[in-house]
């Protein structure tokens, strides 16, 4: 069953940022990354835990880091200001993926 986490943390490096987003996308995960230092990030298998981010966090140098997995029940609870337009549209991602059923 897949996993939700809420990773939020120090302002990092523009390398500390890039070494981080090239990590999720070699690890299959799904991310949201509109607002500085705040991930929304959904791991489709189930397998990762909190620590397994704050452990690369700490590898890449990042002072402080503070990770929640979130369930699909709360996770339904949210609200937001941003651009939604076609163009730039900062919930779209969190619809089809964050609130997305899990797959059975």
């Amino acid at each position: 069953m897949r996993r939700k986490f809420v990773v939020l943390h120090k302002e990092m490096s523009e390398d500390q940022q890039k070494d981080f987003l090239a990590w999720l996308k070699d690890e299959r995960v799904g991310w949201w990354h509109w607002l500085p230092g705040s991930w929304l990030i959904v791991d489709p298998d189930g397998q990762r835990k909190a620590e397994h981010f704050r452990n690369k966090l700490t590898a890449l140098g990042v002072e402080r880091s503070l990770i929640f997995e979130v369930s699909d029940t709360t996770a339904n609870n949210w609200a937001g200001r941003g651009p939604n337009g076609t163009g730039k549209n900062m919930f779209k991602w969190v619809k089809e993926n964050w609130l997305q059923a899990p797959k059975k």
